[in-house]
């Protein structure tokens, strides 16, 4: 049972991206102003796909908000979505920290990615209760 554990620690070291999450979709709605930073993160990605960044940074927020509550079983997401899109919002963060030389940001997002893989292999809540039913 050890991984259940490290599960559990990996799961809670991940949970604020759902406060980073809030405050993205803050930023997104207009209710607080848009921080620079952050839009010049995700610059790579939405710059060339010509996605207004509002709409984006509501989407990104509100989808890392449901994530982070379907990865501890309280989500409307499937736990391999959540999984998959919090890699995803990861990586395009561990890019576009390290394309704006924010080395320190990006090994931290690099580590986040590292935690949600070791989640996925290791974490079979989903699959004990599937049997048990």
């Amino acid at each position: 049972m050890p991984e259940k554990k490290i599960v559990t620690v990996l799961k809670c070291m991940c949970s604020p991206m759902a406060l980073a999450g809030t405050g993205i979709a803050l930023m997104g709605t207009g209710i607080i102003p848009l921080d620079q930073d952050v839009v010049n993160v995700a610059e790579p990605f939405i710059g060339p796909l010509n996605i207004p960044v509002k709409p984006f940074l509501t989407f990104l927020g509100v989808s890392k908000i449901f994530a982070i509550g379907s990865l501890w079983g309280y989500g409307p997401l499937p736990k391999s979505v959540a999984l998959g899109g919090l890699t995803l919002s990861a990586s395009c963060a561990c890019i576009g920290h390290f394309k704006l030389s924010e080395t320190l940001k990006s090994i931290a997002a690099f580590s986040t990615i590292i935690s949600l893989a070791i989640i996925a292999m290791l974490d079979n809540d989903d699959e004990n209760k599937e049997k048990k039913e």
